[in-house]
């Protein structure tokens, strides 16, 4: 529900905005050098990232060895946050500066950043990058409840003991589904599933 806190995560970096006289990749040679992922649904309408000026967004990006990506500045400049979540790879650098593997780096969403990997890297690396304008309220988080107070923390806890949020009609927690079964939803024994999808379809997320 919110826009992780600018002292939430280490190590912070500060990055220089590249220069405006460096060649910049074409579309066509940044689709060969790094991807991205598909398009996503549209946000749920009553909520923050609905909001155009929030400039919510949530990047996937693979860039493989001797390849660049550019992500352009945020629509809002320096007022939305911007942190990159290196999650896989060996090596990637953010305007030429290395970033260790399995870290989080926090940038200037009013500027570009221009993200490579050499090409003697032994793999791809592959990125989680998260921006938005702050919400403004204030964040109490507990294992997987993230609310705005601790007292909203302590009942969700006591709803979930007590409801078990509607209750959980698989005999284990971390049940796996077959990748082609789609999204649906299990109530009382009944599935349903999203206007227009079918059962077994594999669904673009």
């Amino acid at each position: 529900h919110h826009q992780p806190s600018q002292q939430h995560h280490q190590p912070s970096q500060h990055h220089h905005q590249p220069s405006q006289k460096h060649h910049q990749p074409s579309q066509q040679q940044q689709q060969k050098e790094a991807s991205v992922g598909a398009n996503p649904r549209p946000p749920p309408p009553a909520s923050w990232a609905a909001d155009a000026n929030n400039d919510v967004a949530v990047y996937f990006i693979t860039v493989h060895p001797g390849g660049t990506f550019t992500l352009p500045p945020s629509k809002i400049g320096a007022d939305g946050n911007r942190h990159a979540y290196f999650f896989e790879g060996d090596v990637v650098a953010f305007d030429g500066r290395d970033i260790p593997a399995k870290s989080a780096v926090e940038l200037d969403a009013g500027v570009e950043a221009k993200v490579s990997v050499p090409a003697s890297a032994s793999a791809s690396a592959s990125l989680m990058v998260l921006q938005g304008r702050p919400i403004g309220e204030p964040v109490a988080q507990h294992g997987p409840f993230v609310m705005n107070t601790r007292e909203e923390i302590v009942r969700a806890f006591s709803d979930y003991q007590r409801t078990r949020f509607g209750g959980w009609p698989w005999p284990e927690d971390a049940v796996v589904f077959p990748k082609d079964k789609g999204r649906f939803a299990l109530l009382n024994g009944t599935e349903t599933r999203p206007p227009n999808a079918a059962a077994g379809a594999k669904e673009e997320l």
